[in-house]
């Protein structure tokens, strides 16, 4: 949640750190959002290459109790993917 808000916030330094860090505590969950958020921040300062590594994979939706974060995930994959591919022309 911590690095959810952050990212909301805009804190680039700090969210980046964070989300980071719940990243690779996290068990591997095909829902997990927060590689996306992560490729999100990696990509809004500019770290293409390490971003691209948390794109590879579309997390499953949720149901029947969602995550209040999915609506910012799923369009926004496919954005920063499109925008680290056109850094790698």
């Amino acid at each position: 949640m911590l690095a959810r808000r952050l990212i909301l916030r805009h804190s680039m330094a700090f969210r980046i750190d964070v989300a980071r860090d719940i990243a690779a505590r996290a068990a591997p969950n095909p829902s997990e959002s927060t590689p996306v958020m992560l490729a999100w921040a990696l990509v809004e300062t500019g770290k293409f290459d390490e971003a691209e590594k948390y794109l590879r994979y579309n997390p499953v939706p949720t149901a029947p109790a969602a995550d209040p974060f999915e609506s910012l995930v799923y369009p926004r994959i496919f954005r920063l993917r499109e925008m680290v591919a056109a850094k790698k022309k």
